[in-house]
């Protein structure tokens, strides 16, 4: 085999070689997950937990945490929320990147004493879940403003009844709202546990 074979096997060689690796990345681009997306951010608050401390959202910074709008004498869809959100918290336990926010749209009722006995009858991790409450006005606001989530109180006769979205909220760690899912959708369920893993 003279030189000018021997070059042109070798151009072959690394012709082939470029396009493989060239149709491994295109199918790597084609199939590979999309990035989450940036669907709002949530602005700063500062509420009280169930243990009677002060929670500034500061001190979600550089956590992924999950959100949703809850009150403890619901009988709707409230418990499917807590449950779900009970079965992240279990999931993912000992994992520290991950945090559980639950805001109560009566605060009336819900007082520090009562969420404090629904977060221990919920069996909840309050080191990394918190049960909120405060102003009823500034609650509603970040609900509808901030998460862009329904929030109205719809109470009448002096019998609390608060119409509010069914939807947890997932938020990255630098307070942006990657993705929302129905509680009463088995699909979003999964796609929120695989959406967390993701972030996490």
């Amino acid at each position: 085999m003279d030189n000018e074979d021997k070059k042109i096997k070798t151009f072959f060689k690394y012709y082939i070689i470029a396009f493989l690796l060239t149709l491994g990345l295109v199918g790597w681009w084609r199939f590979a997950p999309k990035p989450l997306p940036i669907l709002g951010r949530i602005p700063p608050f500062r509420f009280q937990a169930e243990d009677g401390h002060f929670f500034d959202s500061q001190r979600l910074v550089g956590k992924v945490w999950v959100a949703d709008f809850f009150y403890c004498s619901c009988h709707s869809t409230c418990p499917l929320q807590t449950a779900f959100m009970s079965e992240l918290d279990k999931k993912w336990k000992g994992n520290p990147g991950l945090d559980l926010v639950s805001f109560t749209l009566d605060p009336k009722d819900d007082t520090l004493p009562v969420l404090a006995q629904y977060a221990r009858d919920t069996d909840a991790d309050l080191k990394r879940w918190f049960f909120l409450t405060g102003g009823k006005k500034d609650i509603y606001l970040l609900a509808q403003k901030g998460f862009k989530l329904t929030a109205e109180d719809d109470s009448t006769a002096g019998v609390p009844d608060f119409i509010h979205s069914t939807r947890l909220v997932l938020v990255d760690r630098s307070g942006a709202i990657r993705g929302y899912y129905d509680v009463q959708q088995e699909d979003e369920m999964k796609k929120l546990q695989s959406d967390l893993g993701r972030l996490l």
